[in-house]
């Protein structure tokens, strides 16, 4: 490879988020030791920033750039992808988008990188926005989000993909849409709505074709669901099911069902939490990182959660984590308390790393046989380790009839709450310290 020049600082960031959204944080240890750097391993902290840390220091070694490339030449390695051809085409994209600044592309037949001088870089304005921008990685700025939603497209009772919509502020008065595939956890859930609202029907009347009765079956066609404005149709707040009625000869279109999400059984509303919680985290993944969309018209249950952690079999801590857990989403934030996020056939282990990785605060429900659990030592370790690599990440404590010599010597300088108990009088006074807190807040307001 003939010589190349330093990558700036916002291209290896770039590349970085690349590499966190594709690979898994052991995968990122085996990216690099197939890039011939065996020595980094990665520390379980957050995956872009310790990519980004570790290739701003390759960069800075001996060889320079020429580190990146053989980190990039394997990210592209077609041998890669067995089988997913399409996602292998779409990384490649998004990392020619970057290395075109440079002169560069990847070869997509061989993963290599290669000078192409020819290249020029393409950056959109406002005024062409169009269906692939956000498949593209193009830059744009400041471009506000109206409204968001998603909307499933079934047949035959499966769910194919979601399609995520955006309408912008600015640009072409229609929807942006792309598609996700759909793992198969969020594909059962899902389906099991979408069963759920096939009931909401009532069955199509019998007609007659020569003079023998015929009942026609009928399907959900559409789960639409808009979870900020009007989109799809739908309003903020509500599920919109589609029925579509099949006759022998025709398909013609049957009710369309409009349900309020508070309306919603208990069970289908923490499924549809679910699935929002699921379709955000892609939303974020191609968009919000790449551009300046103000997140306070994100409602704050879709952005990263509160981990509890606590005791279990403390009959004292259990109570008062699931009265917090219910304060907090009442004020719309989402939390992840174990019972609420974990079923039958799961990983308790790969469930709460995933979820400490992906929450911005953890509350530490402190009673006095804490630490003779060894799930809760564990989780107020890895809390503290996300705090010690994560300055932006919160940890503290709620003392449930603990006392304060009870409470470690690492945590006694930071402020907490206490309560004797769930009825405690000062029950949601302290918890109000603790939510104003996750905002960011002082105690007290001057008045």
């Amino acid at each position: 490879m003939k010589h190349i020049e330093p990558f700036k600082l916002s291209a290896l960031e770039a590349i970085s988020k690349i590499i966190a959204d594709r690979y898994t944080g052991s995968e990122i240890t085996r990216l690099f030791r197939k890039a011939g750097f065996p020595d980094i391993r990665h520390d379980r902290s957050t995956k872009w920033k310790f990519v980004n840390d570790v290739l701003e220091r390759l960069q800075k070694d001996k060889y320079g750039p020429y580190n990146i490339a053989k980190v990039i030449e394997v990210l592209c390695d077609p041998q890669e992808y067995f089988g997913r051809t399409n996602y292998h085409r779409e990384i490649v994209k998004k990392i020619n988008n970057i290395l075109s600044f440079y002169g560069l592309e990847v070869n997509p037949e061989n993963g290599k990188i290669i000078i192409n001088p020819s290249i020029k870089p393409m950056l959109r304005g406002n005024a062409v926005v169009t269906r692939d921008i956000f498949r593209d990685n193009v830059v744009m700025k400041d471009i506000p989000l109206k409204e968001l939603g998603w909307r499933c497209d079934v047949k035959n009772g499966t769910a194919n993909k979601i399609d995520i919509g955006y309408l912008l502020k600015e640009g072409p008065k229609d929807h942006i849409i792309f598609g996700i595939l759909l793992k198969r956890k969020i594909k059962t859930q899902l389906e099991h709505v979408i069963n759920w609202g096939l009931k909401q029907f009532k069955e199509p009347e019998s007609y007659k074709i020569l003079g023998k009765a015929i009942k026609p079956t009928y399907e959900v066609t559409y789960l639409n669901r808009s979870i900020i404005g009007n989109i799809f149709g739908t309003h903020e707040g509500l599920i919109r099911f589609d029925q579509l009625i099949h006759h022998p000869t025709k398909n013609e279109r049957g009710e369309r069902k409009f349900i309020s999400y508070d309306k919603l059984p208990s069970e289908i509303r923490d499924l549809v939490r679910l699935i929002d919680e699921e379709v955000w985290k892609n939303m974020r993944r191609h968009i919000v990182s790449q551009y300046k969309i103000p997140e306070d018209v994100i409602p704050p249950s879709l952005l990263k959660h509160v981990f509890l952690a606590y005791r279990v079999k403390n009959i004292l801590g259990e109570a008062s984590v699931k009265k917090l857990g219910k304060y907090l989403m009442g004020k719309d934030i989402s939390v992840w308390y174990f019972p609420w996020r974990v079923g039958w056939g799961d990983s308790i282990t790969v469930e709460e790393e995933n979820a400490i990785r992906n929450s911005f605060a953890g509350i530490i429900v402190l009673t006095q046989d804490f630490f003779e659990g060894k799930t809760a030592t564990e989780e107020y370790r890895a809390l503290l380790a996300k705090r010690r690599t994560d300055s932006d990440f919160k940890v503290g404590l709620l003392l449930v009839g603990c006392a304060y010599e009870n409470v470690p010597p690492f945590m006694k300088d930071y402020l907490w709450a206490e309560v004797d108990g769930p009825e405690d009088q000062r029950f949601e006074e302290e918890i109000e310290k603790i939510y104003r807190g996750l905002l960011g807040l002082p105690l007290e307001t001057p008045e």
